[in-house]
């Protein structure tokens, strides 16, 4: 397992699972993250520290239930992102940075 500086990391949320992949190759994103909250209670945001090859990301999308891309808000901070949605107890969030 990794962990520092040049990797996705969740800030803030000890009880959530996070995955962070990055393409092999050239694709419409530069990062897919897996979330899964493992608290009982919902968690209403999610702020994540991104290294500075990520942090400049335009645009973030969301897989909803049906299967399709959503778009998903966020609001930048100094060292990442906050991501106002709720993620709900075992329910996989996959979410792409581009």
């Amino acid at each position: 397992i990794r962990c520092n500086a040049q990797f996705p990391m969740v800030k803030k949320a000890p009880h959530l699972f996070f995955i962070a992949n990055k393409p092999v190759e050239k694709k419409d994103f530069k990062a897919f993250l897996t979330c899964i909250n493992l608290a009982v209670d919902p968690l209403e945001e999610l702020s994540l520290y991104l290294p500075e090859n990520l942090r400049k990301c335009s645009r973030l999308r969301f897989l909803d239930q049906d299967g399709s891309w959503q778009d998903l808000p966020f609001e930048r901070t100094a060292d990442g992102i906050t991501v106002n949605m709720r993620f709900d107890h075992t329910v996989p969030v996959c979410i792409t940075l581009a």
